[in-house]
């Protein structure tokens, strides 16, 4: 362990010497004091990151106790700073601290507060180094007092309202009786009420409000007073800027029908189904409200779209690492490729009525290890075609048609002295429809799979499925990409076989949960937990006896690599290196990016698969959870954010004693990553795209 440390200690100060030595570190103008830190007193009630951010004097970036060297010098401006301390105290007060005050600071040194320039000569502080200026230190003691409490909070103006709007006034107030107040709270409480209002059929509503603050009690009585104006309906809907498009599946997807009563979310979920298509560059969706002295209730609607491109044509290149993703399935492999797309065609209006169709092919060079490895490429061959029919059934469903043909190395095989080329077809079709802004995602889907591997001795049987899907996702996360906050649930149901041809007769499952919360200081804390299950009912007796107890390759559970076991190269969780019918997977990462375009993540990540021992002699066992067989792996990665993606590298450690409880796990030295002569069981991954 001690090796371990040593050796990424220097890591890490070979990292910095070299960018001091390249010119890369920054320095303090030489007559100037270069603010080091900003440190704060007395600061308990409220959140102090949240303070530093509301003043201009700032210290110099750091990460806990480390202070970033090739970062600019701020400078100390003592009228700045005087200001400063009179936005802490107005700070406060918006958050309903009227007594907090600033008590006493200091200025270290204290020669700054009589110039904040540096002199030439007699300098009273220690320059930085030669020809530059000196570091220096602000503290503030600050004493908050007690803050103002809500004691009564009021309507007026209310009574002209149906009783379940008026009820649910009351509900988008972010505040009640007995909280603290605070302005910017009280603010939003103000525009949550008049978009009510607006949700309501008032889209002519105006909300004001009145705060009466009693300093003696530190209590606030804060009354809401409303006009609503009349009761409103929906106009003529139009659509402006379609060119040549069909105008009727616009309308339909809009969901605004004239004489319905306003709502302006109906106006906002027009919008993003519209764009939605993926046909449009821009879609606005505006109400035309009459002249204020109309009085008219009766609400015009535009919806001002502009086209992209609806034709493209034309080649291209790219790669693949570590985790492929086709029609909502996800897999990690042992390989990556570079591949052409030679040639690609895109229409976005084909045969009119928005319907999209892309075909490509991508002819590739395979490389069978985790990249950046490079061994004996092969030749493999992909085609592709994703075909979207809108307004299928009713406006807002779609038709998704997607297929695609695979010939190459079967990228499950962890032995690469065993590799085995075969052709994959796969084809997916169903409609597919999105609830509630986006929140739930509902779709129904015909699976096909037919596998034919080339004549092989390491090659299983060929086979044939066709199975039913559901898919059920509420994604209440900030931000899908790179989610700071929310969460997410998902559920995928499978039924192959039965009425239907197939090799197999089989049910899977596979539900998931995500979270996220932020934490001070920009750090978000992720986690999840997934499970899948499989039950292979019947199969076709020219299968092995292998392939007859797991079921169909796409639809075997698989542990290890970037997106599941990071401590893992992938498909080494578990006793079998085919894949299981049990699954369950879990994971803790603290992620921190306190650059826009960098960031780092620690990370833990355990789980099982079980396949039953489907390759003993005495034909297995039922396959379970074994929830004491951990795998657990810890360790660190590097987030690179750019408008591909994230790009991804994650480092993960087995850790010793916690692979199976009570017992050793024979996968335990299975993916040991070197490093010059040092090796040690893990895996180092590299991708894009994030975890989870």
């Amino acid at each position: 362990m001690e090796r371990r440390r040593n050796w990424l200690q220097g890591v890490v100060v070979a990292c910095v010497a070299a960018a001091t030595a390249s010119g890369c570190a920054a320095t303090i103008p030489q007559t100037r004091y270069g603010i080091d830190e900003v440190q704060f007193e007395g600061v308990d009630k409220v959140d102090e990151s949240e303070l530093r951010d509301a003043i201009v004097t700032q210290e110099r970036p750091s990460f806990l106790f480390w202070r970033w060297p090739w970062t600019d010098w701020p400078v100390y401006d003592d009228a700045t700073f005087q200001r400063d301390l009179l936005r802490i105290t107005r700070w406060y007060r918006a958050r309903g601290y009227y007594d907090a005050k600033v008590v006493n600071y200091r200025v270290v040194p204290r020669a700054a507060r009589e110039s904040d320039q540096v002199p030439d000569q007699g300098a009273k502080c220690e320059r930085d180094g030669p020809g530059e200026g000196c570091r220096l230190e602000v503290r503030i003691r600050v004493d908050e007092g007690e803050p103002v409490l809500v004691r009564h909070i009021t309507f007026d103006g209310d009574d002209r309202v149906p009783a379940v709007l008026r009820e649910r006034l009351r509900e988008v107030v972010l505040f009640g009786e007995g909280d603290r107040f605070d302005e910017d709270v009280y603010d939003r409480s103000k525009t949550a009420i008049q978009h009510a209002l607006a949700d309501g059929s008032y889209a002519r509503a105006q909300v004001n409000g009145e705060v009466t603050i009693d300093p003696a009690t530190r209590r606030a009585d804060i009354g809401f007073k409303i006009s609503t104006g009349p009761s409103c309906k929906f106009g003529k809907v139009t659509v402006t800027g379609n060119q040549d498009l069909d105008a009727k599946p616009i309308l339909g997807a809009s969901y605004l029908v004239e004489g319905d009563p306003f709502s302006a979310s109906a106006l906002a979920e027009a919008q993003r189904a519209i764009f939605a298509f993926g046909v449009f560059s821009s879609v606005e969706v505006e109400a035309q409200f009459p002249p204020d002295d109309d009085g008219g209730n009766v609400i015009p609607v535009v919806i001002k779209v502009t086209p992209g491109r609806l034709f493209r044509a034309g080649l291209g290149a790219g790669f693949q690492i570590g985790t492929f993703a086709y029609q909502g399935l996800q897999q990690d492999v042992v390989q990556w490729d570079v591949h052409a797309i030679l040639p690609f065609v895109e229409f976005r209006d084909f045969l009119g009525g928005l319907r999209k169709l892309r075909i490509e092919e991508r002819p590739r060079l395979i490389f069978p290890a985790i990249f950046p490895a490079v061994t004996t490429p092969r030749f493999g061959n992909e085609v592709r075609l994703d075909f979207k029919q809108p307004a299928f059934i009713e406006p807002r469903t779609t038709l998704a048609l997607g297929s695609r043909w695979d010939y190459g190395p079967d990228p499950n095989v962890t032995d690469t002295t065993k590799l085995f080329f075969r052709h994959d077809f796969d084809s997916q079709i169903g409609p597919e429809r999105e609830f509630f802004d986006g929140k739930l995602f509902v779709a129904l889907r015909l699976h096909s799979n037919i596998y034919v591997p080339d004549k092989d001795p390491d090659a299983p049987s060929d086979y044939h499925t066709l199975a039913l899907e559901q898919v059920v996702n509420v994604d209440l996360r900030d931000n899908p990409a790179t989610p700071t906050e929310g969460a997410f649930f998902g559920l995928r149901f499978t039924e192959g076989g039965f009425f239907l041809p197939s090799s197999w007769n089989f049910l899977s499952v596979a539900p998931e949960i995500r979270g996220y919360a932020p934490l001070p200081a920009g750090v978000v804390l992720a986690a999840r937990f997934g499970i899948g299950m499989s039950w292979i009912l019947d199969a076709d007796s020219s299968l092995s006896a292998v392939d007859q107890k797991l079921g169909p390759r796409t639809y075997r559970f698989r542990g290890g690599g970037a997106s599941s076991n990071r401590g893992y190269l992938p498909n080494r969780v578990g006793g079998s290196i085919n894949g299981g019918l049990r699954e369950w997977e879990a994971s803790v990462e603290l992620r921190f990016r306190p650059w826009e375009l960098f960031g780092f993540v620690f990370f833990a990540d355990a789980g099982d698969v079980d396949d039953g021992d489907a390759g003993a002699d005495d034909g297995g066992r039922t396959p379970r959870f074994r929830f004491n067989y951990l795998h657990l792996s810890m360790g660190g990665g590097l987030r690179f954010f750019t408008p591909l993606g994230t790009f991804r590298i994650d480092l993960g450690f087995q850790v010793p004693g916690a692979q199976v409880l009570g017992g050793s796990s024979p996968r335990e030295e299975s993916a040991p990553l070197g490093i010059s002569a040092w090796s040690f069981p893990g895996a180092l991954n590299i991708t894009i795209g994030e975890a989870f």
